[in-house]
């Protein structure tokens, strides 16, 4: 009968001429290359990363993958290829895709007064295809064929705001159902939550575009740092109103001059307090 061998230092042996590690135990012997143990350390290594950005809710890019593989030492990616082909047999045993959705108002079903304007809008991230957007007004299309749509409520009754969001390969349909109430639209609909999202477009160049919801007034900063935490840039630094909002970064910092390709940082602070931080990526 085969017995398991237990792993420990004194029964693997390595021979860095041959390039090769023994597992030598009683009842047998098993020899494995160092490119093998190479891989599986890094595949051990991405599902980690994969399993943290789940938790985070967070996106993250093949090309974001390899570069945080840079930190790995001895596990680290030498070319892109190779994580890649990683990412892509863990997608194919997991059956999981890298086209990640969200959208705004996050509520699918909701009232709103007569007369009052909303802004709708798609966060999907897709790095293997441009995308193409498609709104609709009770099934009528729209002249928008952006990520964003704003549709002002005129007509009482119920309405419904679709979106089509489709490359190549893939359509993702969202579709809100609105109650319009007679009355005076002055308080148009508010978002129940604070949150900060990804930014779009992700990886970015030149410029890329920050979305935030407030639920109530505040004091609004947000901060760009590089990967060494050094703050480069002040996007926001004011007081705002309950609402959804959004705001650009072109990639210069404080100075006015362009900032290097890289990993980067965007921070939200409400009331001199820090809410919530998230990673974008600039290619040059």
């Amino acid at each position: 009968d085969l017995e398991s061998t237990l792993r420990s230092l004194t029964n693997v042996k390595y021979n860095p001429e041959d390039g090769y590690f023994e597992l030598i135990g009683k009842t047998k012997t098993r020899t494995l290359t160092a490119g093998i143990v190479k891989t599986f350390a890094q595949t051990l290594r991405m599902m980690a990363l994969s399993k943290e950005l789940v938790e985070k809710e967070d996106i993250a890019t093949k090309r974001e993958a390899y570069y945080v593989s840079k930190n790995w030492k001895e596990a680290m990616f030498k070319e892109q290829p190779e994580s890649d082909t990683v990412i892509d047999d863990m997608e194919a045993m997991m059956m999981v895709n890298r086209e990640q959705i969200g959208f705004i108002p996050e509520e699918l079903s909701f009232s709103v007064m007569q007369d009052s304007t909303v802004s709708f809008s798609v966060e999907v991230e897709d790095i293997d295809s441009d995308l193409n957007y498609e709104w609709f007004v009770n099934d009528e299309i729209q002249v928008e064929i952006a990520s964003e749509f704003i549709y002002q409520f005129l007509d009482s009754g119920n309405i419904e705001i679709k979106s089509i969001t489709s490359d190549e390969e893939y359509v993702i349909e969202i579709i809100w159902s609105i109650t319009v109430e007679e009355g005076s639209g002055v308080n148009d609909l508010l978002p129940t939550i604070t949150k900060l999202y990804q930014n779009y477009p992700n990886p970015f160049n030149p410029s890329t575009t920050i979305n935030y919801n407030l639920k109530e007034n505040a004091r609004i900063q947000i901060d760009i740092f590089n990967i060494k935490g050094q703050r480069i840039m002040t996007l926001v630094n004011q007081n705002q109103v309950p609402g959804y909002h959004s705001v650009e970064w072109n990639g210069l910092n404080d100075s006015g001059n362009p900032v290097s390709s890289g990993c980067y940082f965007y921070n939200l602070i409400i009331d001199n307090r820090s809410v919530d931080m998230k990673k974008c990526l600039l290619l040059k």
